[in-house]
């Protein structure tokens, strides 16, 4: 049995032993036993969970942080000594990041190991499936095409376009459906308008549309100042898109290029609706709970000074 440290004089010996000690102490922590990142794994589940009463800039944000800290990366060689289950949850990981953060880091990590997946044998067709998905999410377009081509996967066709605009010279930028394209385009909020979140697919979003056109004023209002974009998505839902343009022509629909470059929205959640007034927040009316939404919008409108007061009462 070994004597505490504490009773043993500091000797060369004894200093030599201890700095042994740290240096095999420290090497075991940096190794991360593979056992770790199932539990790792479910901490960071719970993280994800604890932050949804966060806004959807504030839960990216965080989620982004804990990710960053719970898997800050394997090296290939690493890897290769892991298990397929250890694998399997690294790659979930990576997706579960990369949903709420948007973030390029976190789809390289989906690709590193779905990479080291593909080397046991062939992934599941739902880990292709989110790798697609991921790609489509990053409008990496071209990528996810070669992907599911190669990997004989179902997939809507893409409508063709243009390269990716400049990083820096690219804010409040969007893609439009015209025909068989899409086309970039980039919003100026300036002077009155109203960017509102929304989705095809979302009940709440239709519902708010046919109030909205019920009422004559405030549809002119917004048809004239209103710029209607879908968040990023793990699928463009091109058909609902064309429908919903077809049948709600006042309030066509976009998809949002990157949401890191349109900085005044907080919540990426369907509808929301941002008032703007020269470049400024001046209201943002949440979900669509019922009729009594349409009044907040006529409220938002009369601060823009875009609604008269008859018609915003």
């Amino acid at each position: 049995v070994l004597p505490s440290m504490q009773s043993l004089p500091m000797s060369g010996i004894t200093k030599a032993y201890a700095r042994a000690l740290f240096a095999i102490c420290l090497a075991i922590s940096y190794l991360r036993p593979a056992s770790s990142i199932g539990d790792d794994y479910q901490k960071f589940l719970k993280a994800v969970e604890d932050s949804a009463s966060d806004d959807s800039l504030q839960r990216s944000q965080r989620i982004s942080k804990i990710y960053a800290a719970l898997f800050p990366g394997v090296s290939d060689a690493r890897l290769r000594q892991l298990s397929v289950a250890d694998v399997e949850k690294l790659f979930d990981a990576a997706k579960v990041a990369e949903l709420y953060s948007k973030g390029s880091a976190a789809l390289n990590q989906m690709q590193a190991y779905y990479a080291a997946l593909e080397r046991t044998g062939t992934p599941s067709v739902s880990k292709q499936n989110d790798l697609y998905g991921a790609l489509i999410d990053q409008r990496r377009f071209q990528d996810a095409t070669n992907f599911a081509q190669r990997n004989h996967l179902k997939f809507e066709v893409i409508p063709r376009s243009p390269p990716a605009p400049a990083r820096d010279a690219a804010p409040f930028s969007y893609l439009q459906l015209r025909g068989e394209r899409l086309v970039f385009r980039q919003f100026h909020p300036s002077g009155s308008s109203v960017i509102v979140i929304a989705s095809p697919l979302c009940p709440f979003t239709l519902r708010a549309a046919m109030a909205i056109e019920q009422d004559q004023p405030v549809q002119k209002a917004l048809a004239k100042h209103s710029i209607w974009i879908i968040p990023e998505e793990r699928d463009l839902h091109i058909a609902a898109l064309r429908k919903w343009n077809a049948q709600h022509p006042s309030m066509p629909m976009s998809l949002v290029y990157h949401r890191r470059d349109w900085p005044l929205i907080t919540w990426w959640e369907t509808p929301v609706f941002y008032f703007i007034l020269d470049g400024k927040l001046k209201r943002a009316v949440i979900g669509w709970p019922g009729q009594k939404q349409l009044q907040q919008l006529k409220a938002g409108l009369s601060e823009l000074h875009v609604l008269s007061k008859r018609d915003s009462s």
